[in-house]
């Protein structure tokens, strides 16, 4: 199947995604249960923060340790789409995982906690955001999510980004 792109411009590359597909390389696919989109961050990009008037909802892989996993700059990460919200693309430097726990959890937005058989602590496989609109600032960089609907189990495969993105 052919790759629908979505949504493009100079800094970054939304794909729709089908039950099951893998994303780039290969290595992972979305759950057998959900479809859902990627965001591809464009290479050299160095914008601070961009926003666009669409709904995604950022994944963290539920195999990455929160310990010591660091998101460079999420340059390939999953997104569901959320109804009715907007989601303002969040840039990380060097941000790690515990610390964007901490920061969600400071407004009352909790991670789901996984552990794995050796009993280290990984993260979920999904942000658990509630359905209260936030913006979150995180001190390390500048950066801002603002977010605000739970995810509904049976959004649409083929959503359209709303037309005239902003910045």
């Amino acid at each position: 199947m052919a790759q629908q792109i979505l949504f493009e411009d100079e800094s970054i590359l939304v794909i729709n995604k089908a039950v099951g597909e893998s994303i780039v390389g290969g290595v992972l696919a979305l759950p057998n249960d959900v479809s859902g989109i990627e965001i591809s961050m464009k290479p050299g990009y160095q914008a601070d923060l961009l926003q666009y008037r669409v709904t995604y909802l950022a994944w963290i892989e539920g195999h990455l340790p929160l310990e010591n996993e660091r998101f460079d700059d999420w340059q390939w990460t999953k997104v569901h789409t959320v109804y009715q919200t907007t989601l303002v693309r969040m840039t990380t430097n060097h941000l790690s995982a515990v610390e964007i726990q901490s920061a969600w959890q400071s407004f009352g937005h909790p991670i789901i906690d996984v552990e794995n058989n050796q009993g280290q602590h990984i993260a979920s496989s999904r942000l658990l955001l509630h359905a209260s609109a936030i913006q979150l600032r995180l001190p390390i960089t500048k950066q801002q999510i603002e977010i605000g609907a739970p995810i509904p189990k049976n959004f649409p495969r083929n959503f359209k980004p709303n037309q005239g993105a902003s910045r």
